[in-house]
C-alpha cells in the first residue's frame, strides 16, 4: 500500500514539471519565431527595451532572434537620433 501511494506521488510530481517545462517550451519556441519591425520598436518603447535586454542576455542566437535583435536596436539608434535632433 505504501508503495502504491509513493508511486502516484511521484506520478502526480512528474507530470507536474513536465507541463512546466512545456509552458516553457512553447514560449521559447513563440519568442523564437516573431521578428518585430523597426517600426513596431519605434512605435512600442517599453517592448524594444525588454527586448534589448533579453539579446544583451542571450550568449546563442537563432537567425530569427538576431534579426530581431537587429530590428530592435535599429529602432533604438533611430529613436535615439529623433531625441537628439529635434528643433
Amino acid at each position: 500500500m505504501k508503495t502504491l501511494i509513493l508511486i502516484t506521488v511521484a506520478l502526480f510530481a512528474l507530470s507536474g514539471c513536465n507541463d512546466e517545462q512545456k509552458k516553457e517550451a512553447k514560449q521559447e519556441i513563440k519568442q523564437e519565431t516573431s521578428v518585430y519591425t523597426v517600426q513596431y520598436y519605434l512605435d512600442h518603447e517599453d517592448l524594444r527595451k525588454v527586448r534589448l535586454r533579453e539579446c544583451r542576455a542571450l550568449k546563442k542566437t537563432t537567425s530569427i532572434q538576431k534579426e530581431d535583435c537587429i530590428n530592435a536596436r535599429k529602432a533604438e539608434f533611430r529613436s535615439r537620433q529623433n531625441k537628439t535632433f529635434k528643433f
